[in-house]
């Protein structure tokens, strides 16, 4: 069978969605899988399942798919308990990425595109962060990201990992809902020091092409330890 289709593992969420949407544009056969099963583009071929409860099972899936996205992750925005958060963190970032790394191993996939964080290196102590940067990071997130990393650099896989900054566009608000709520009441905006901080952000529309841009089969893995 002709290996194709272009899988995009959490494709039904913020970045997932306009990644899908450009690669469609660009004339790709798409499939995505994604536990939300809400207002799914109609022109992919979708699997609604945790990426969990990815198995064996699944290869059927897999069969025809020649580059692999994977977009899927717990965050500090998702619905997270008061306790054991580290727990949930792992299992899903860690866990899950050792389901996908396995499934795209034994069906050969041609390239494994991961899209990690940049809070795998805690406070910088550069400006800008090199990629070379010491690897620190202090939240369960950040920590549970790095561990995937490392599941991904030692598959033997044609790997490509992306550690964008804090994604932003239409339709993610997260901590911004907050903000923009006190702005419209003309509220007071609470700042850090003397609000001459700077935190840098990424467009969601930027972040795809830089997706997109991975699949370049001149673009090889580089393990950066």
């Amino acid at each position: 069978m002709q290996k194709d289709k272009y899988l995009v593992v959490g494709g039904n969420g913020f970045l997932g969605r306009i990644l899908v949407e450009k690669l469609l544009k660009s004339g790709k056969k798409v499939k995505v899988i994604d536990r939300n099963n809400k207002n799914i583009n109609p022109k992919v071929d979708f699997l609604n399942k945790n990426i969990l409860d990815l198995d064996e099972s699944d290869l059927n899936y897999f069969k025809d798919v020649k580059i692999v996205y994977h977009l899927a992750a717990y965050q500090y925005h998702s619905e997270l308990p008061i306790l054991n958060q580290y727990r949930v963190f792992y299992n899903n970032n860690v866990k899950g990425t050792k389901n996908i790394i396995n499934i795209c191993k034994k069906s050969n996939v041609q390239k494994f595109i991961y899209v990690s964080t940049d809070m795998i290196y805690g406070i910088p102590k550069t400006n800008p962060i090199k990629e070379n940067h010491e690897k620190n990071p202090i939240g369960d997130y950040g920590k549970t990201k790095l561990l995937a990393e490392k599941i991904v650099e030692n598959s033997n896989l044609d790997y490509v990992i992306l550690r964008p900054r804090l994604i932003i566009g239409p339709g993610r608000l997260g901590v911004f809902k907050i903000l923009f709520k006190w702005i419209k009441k003309n509220q007071p905006v609470f700042l850090i020091g003397k609000g001459n901080n700077r935190y840098q952000m990424i467009s969601v529309y930027d972040c795809a092409d830089a997706c997109i841009s991975c699949i370049n089969p001149r673009i090889k893995n580089k393990n950066d330890r």
